[in-house]
């Protein structure tokens, strides 16, 4: 339904536009409509906190951050990205993670 009300679109796709355009609400709102039926997207966990974070609301994209990290908690394009997040929220981190690279 929600596709034929948006020309096809899904909300992934939808949050996608309004990102490119940087409606950073829009694309949240997409995205949470996403979640709620692929709640195991790493990729869109990680863009709704890209998207709060632009909003400046720091504690949700801190949740949404942590909702990626239990499906990939070694990314490190997440680990930076939250860290940057909590960063600009002036959240001191008390501890830092440690990955140590795998030899092959």
């Amino acid at each position: 339904m929600i596709g034929k009300l948006f020309g096809g679109a899904s909300p992934r796709q939808l949050g996608n536009r309004a990102r490119d355009a940087r409606r950073w609400a829009e694309a949240a709102d997409h995205y949470r409509r996403h979640l709620e039926t692929h709640p195991d997207d790493f990729a869109i966990w990680v863009q709704l906190g890209h998207m709060l974070t632009q909003l400046g609301d720091y504690a949700a994209a801190d949740a949404a951050y942590a909702s990626a990290a239990t499906l990939d908690p070694r990314d490190a394009d997440l680990l930076l990205c939250w860290g940057h997040s909590r960063k600009q929220a002036g959240i001191v981190i008390e501890h830092a993670i440690c990955i140590v690279p795998v030899s092959s």
